[in-house]
């Protein structure tokens, strides 16, 4: 077991599997860590999707293989309505590269592969990746949505409103190179209306680009 030795927050971390057998693996193999939570365990996708703004973990580890909406579609409405890291945990992600490339191109964080046997689930192998994983995607998003110096931002990137350690704070994040204007008001607005819901109030003015209202 790793030592958590500095004063930062403790990672709250989503586990979404169908498998009990798994949640419950994961969600004792997360627990066990000096620095880590289990906020919540999710069965399907709706669940995890009514858990996430909800609880607001720092990261949801998450199957690929699921009923109904499965993990790729799951991963889709997180990272559109909810963005934050999300660790794909499947045994699909070790044999299927295709759909690890998928569900990396639909914004995962990372994926551990989990290995399966004629006889069980073989999952406390993928413990070391698993925690290691999890601490990096954490650090990510703490690192994403910290406090913006005094300084001069880069002309290259866009402002939008996250949470660190659970408050409001806003990120400097580089715009698609494919996407214009930068900086982007839609994507500052929309992180607003996420974050603070029917608590906001906006204000645009025209002559902005193409994110400025139509004449």
């Amino acid at each position: 077991m790793s030592l958590h030795l500095d004063d930062s927050p403790r990672i709250r971390v989503l586990v979404v599997d169908d498998s009990a057998f798994m949640r419950t693996a994961l969600a004792r193999m997360i627990s066990c860590e000096p620095d880590m939570d289990v906020v919540a365990t999710a069965s399907c996708a709706s669940v995890a999707c009514e858990k996430t703004p909800t609880l607001d973990p720092d990261v949801v580890a998450l199957d690929v293989n699921m009923p109904g909406l499965d993990g790729l579609g799951t991963l889709r409405c997180i990272m559109n309505q909810f963005p934050r890291p999300v660790i794909m945990v499947s045994a699909a992600t070790e044999k299927d590269a295709e759909t690890t490339l998928e569900a990396l191109s639909a914004g995962a964080f990372d994926y551990v592969p989990k290995q399966m046997s004629q006889t069980s689930l073989e999952i406390a192998h993928v413990r070391n990746e698993l925690i290691s994983k999890i601490r990096a995607a954490a650090q990510s998003r703490r690192n994403r949505f910290s406090p913006v110096g005094a300084g001069k931002p880069p002309q290259a990137a866009r402002f939008e409103l996250g949470k660190s350690d659970s408050k409001p704070a806003i990120g400097l994040d580089k715009y698609p190179e494919d996407a214009i204007p930068v900086p982007s008001v839609d994507v500052l607005m929309n992180s607003v209306a996420q974050v603070f819901k029917n608590h906001a109030l906006g204000g645009i003015m025209t002559g902005m680009g193409w994110d400025g209202l139509p004449a």
